[in-house]
C-alpha cells in the first residue's frame, strides 16, 4: 500500500506583542518650550526696520503669525501663547492693560512689537482710529453725494448714526414714485401697460387679439411641419 505524502496546513504567523505607549514627561520649562530666558528668545524674533514713529524705529516680528497678522510668542507654560505685541507691552514696557481694553498700534503696523508705539485704549476707540468702513464714516464730514453733515441737513438716529437729510428726502420721494407707478400698473394690462383690461379678462382687447393671432400662426406652422413629415415617410 502506497502512503500519500503528508500535507500539513501552514502555521499562522505569531502575533507581535502590542506596543506599550510610554507617557513622556515634558521637558523642563513646560510644554516643549526651551528652558531659556524669555527676554532672550523674544529678542531673537524681531528686527529693527527703517520705519520711524515718534523718533523710534518699528521692531518687526519675524516669528509665528496668527491669521490676523499679529505675532505669537510662547510663554507661560504648555500650549500657552501670547500676542507678541501684548507681551512686549506688559513685560518689556512694564505697563498694565486695564479690563475691557485692547492695544492700539500707533504706527499702524500690526507686526511691530515696540512698546513705545502702543497704547491701551477701548475697543471703540481702537476701531475709530483704524481704516475700516466704520472709522471712515465716523470721520466723514460730508455724505457720499457731497452734502455736509451739519445744520438742518443732519439727522441723528437713536443708535448715533448720522443721516443726510437731502439724500434721505430724495430716497423717500423715489420710493413713493415707485409705489405710485406700481399701483397704476396694477390697474393696467400687464402685457402692454397702456390700456385697462377688459371686464372679466386679465388683458386688454388689443393684447388678446395679438396673442390669438400668434397662436394661430404657431399652430398653422406645426400642422405644416407634421404634414411634410408624413409625406416623407409615406410617399
Amino acid at each position: 500500500m502506497i502512503m500519500s505524502e503528508e500535507i500539513r496546513a501552514p502555521r499562522l504567523p505569531e502575533k507581535k506583542p502590542a506596543k506599550k505607549w510610554v507617557k513622556r514627561s515634558p521637558r523642563k520649562g513646560g510644554g516643549g518650550i526651551p528652558n531659556r530666558d524669555p527676554f532672550v528668545r523674544f529678542a531673537e524674533k524681531w528686527k529693527e526696520s527703517e520705519n520711524k514713529f515718534n523718533g523710534s524705529y518699528c521692531y518687526i516680528w519675524h516669528g509665528a503669525l496668527q491669521s490676523k497678522g499679529y505675532g505669537c510668542f510662547a510663554y507661560g507654560g504648555r500650549s500657552k501663547s501670547w500676542l507678541a505685541h501684548k507681551w512686549a507691552f506688559v513685560f518689556i514696557g512694564e505697563k498694565e492693560i486695564p479690563e475691557d481694553f485692547t492695544i492700539d498700534h500707533l504706527c499702524r503696523n500690526r507686526r511691530c512689537v515696540n512698546h513705545l508705539h502702543m497704547e491701551a485704549v477701548t475697543q471703540k476707540e481702537n476701531t475709530l482710529r483704524g481704516n475700516s468702513i466704520v472709522a471712515q464714516n465716523a470721520r466723514a464730514t460730508h455724505c457720499c453725494e457731497g452734502h455736509p453733515f451739519e445744520g438742518n441737513n443732519l439727522l441723528l438716529r437713536k443708535d448715533g448714526r448720522r443721516i443726510c437729510k437731502t439724500c434721505h428726502s430724495a430716497r423717500r420721494r423715489a420710493s413713493e414714485q415707485r409705489q405710485h407707478d406700481r399701483r397704476i400698473r396694477k390697474s393696467l394690462c400687464p402685457q402692454c401697460g397702456k390700456n385697462p383690461p377688459d371686464e372679466g379678462f386679465s388683458r386688454c382687447n388689443h393684447c388678446r387679439e395679438v396673442n390669438r393671432n400668434y397662436m394661430n400662426d404657431y399652430n398653422k406652422r406645426r400642422r405644416q411641419v407634421s404634414t411634410a413629415r408624413k409625406d416623407r415617410i409615406d410617399p
